[in-house]
């Protein structure tokens, strides 16, 4: 959606590597650009 680069590596790879990692980031991620990641994917 946010068109970001995957970057030193790819989701899949983080999310196998660290899930709780790759969520927290995302989550974040979510909260800066304004969306509530509480409500799902609403947008």
């Amino acid at each position: 959606m946010f068109k970001l680069p995957e970057e030193p590596h790819g989701d899949c790879l983080l999310h196998e590597c660290c899930c709780v990692c790759a969520l927290t980031q995302e989550y974040r991620e979510l909260k800066n650009r304004g969306a509530d990641p509480a409500l799902g994917n609403q947008l």
